[in-house]
């Protein structure tokens, strides 16, 4: 698995890996709010995750099913 997203010059599309994981920031710029993320993500098992917040909040989607599924927080989190 390569970690490294490469750019077809062909038809200047990227090809991204069956397999990937990165962690990046989401920033509003109207509000300046940054909100980190982490995503794992398989084509092979046609699934994904998505956390939030250092994995306070987790988002699975799952592509056979075509859902999407989000556990409620717990209500010890403040």
């Amino acid at each position: 698995m390569s970690s490294h997203v490469l750019l077809n010059d062909e038809e200047h599309e990227i090809e991204w890996p069956t397999e990937y994981h990165f962690t990046g920031e989401n920033i509003n710029f109207v509000t300046t709010l940054k909100t980190p993320f982490e995503i794992w993500a398989s084509a092979d098992q046609n699934r994904a995750r998505v956390d939030y917040y250092g994995g306070v909040t987790k988002k699975y989607f799952n592509g056979e099913e075509n859902s999407t599924y989000m556990p409620e927080l717990s209500k010890n989190i403040c």
